[in-house]
């Protein structure tokens, strides 16, 4: 049977990301605004995500986790 790890969420909410900085900032936000909150989101994404995982917060995982998540959404906010 499928195994929905910490690894897997932290991808689904990486989807969701785009949609949740696209309702806070709506319309009226510049795009630098924009980018800064897909980054910020996505970095405490991952931080959630270890922490979580209890594997502590700044290490390699974490790092991926980010990079991971924050091609997702911009892929997935741009895409």
């Amino acid at each position: 049977m499928f195994e929905f790890s910490i690894e897997n969420w932290g991808l689904v909410i990486s989807v969701l990301i785009p949609l949740l900085v696209g309702l806070v900032t709506k319309v009226s936000a510049s795009p630098a605004v924009k980018s800064l909150a897909l980054i910020v989101a996505n970095a405490l994404n991952a931080l959630a995500m270890q922490a979580i995982d209890d594997q502590g917060f700044v290490t390699e995982t974490s790092f991926r986790a980010f990079v991971t998540g924050l091609v997702v959404s911009v892929a997935v906010y741009y895409g």
